[in-house]
């Protein structure tokens, strides 16, 4: 139950940084190139293009952005 609570909690936040930080639009791109691919990198690179290129870089972006 611990675990299911932490994931969630997690992608909450994670869904909240992509929106806060590149808009709506981004992230609904991001989600349809990912029901459509099945592959959450390439579903990054397609929606954030030159801002978020590979998961190390996203994962820097949102821990810096969930310190601030």
């Amino acid at each position: 139950v611990e675990r299911r609570k932490l994931f969630y909690t997690e992608a909450e936040r994670l869904v909240e940084f992509l929106i806060t930080q590149y808009g709506r639009r981004r992230f609904g791109e991001f989600t349809e190139t990912l029901l459509k691919m099945g592959d959450f990198e390439q579903a990054i690179r397609s929606a954030y293009g030159g801002k978020i290129s590979h998961l190390e870089q996203l994962e820097q972006l949102w821990l810096k952005y969930l310190s601030e």
